[in-house]
């Protein structure tokens, strides 16, 4: 699926991994799309200030190391 597609009517995101590309992410138009703004990022990869900025409840789960 598109991201457009996955997020749409959503209540949370979930990021799992760092990959690069969830840096790119345009907030202001994944948040239009959502219902509910919770972001769980459990790598600690992404500028949290932004996602705040756009409305979002930011919950970080680990440190992003690998052990």
């Amino acid at each position: 699926k598109d991201l457009d597609s996955s997020v749409r009517g959503s209540n949370c995101i979930v990021v799992l991994a760092d990959h690069r590309e969830f840096l790119e992410i345009d907030v202001g138009r994944v948040a239009s799309l959502m219902d509910g703004r919770l972001l769980i990022d459990c790598r600690n990869c992404l500028n949290h200030d932004n996602w705040r900025r756009h409305g979002f409840r930011v919950v970080v789960l680990g440190n992003g190391k690998v052990a």
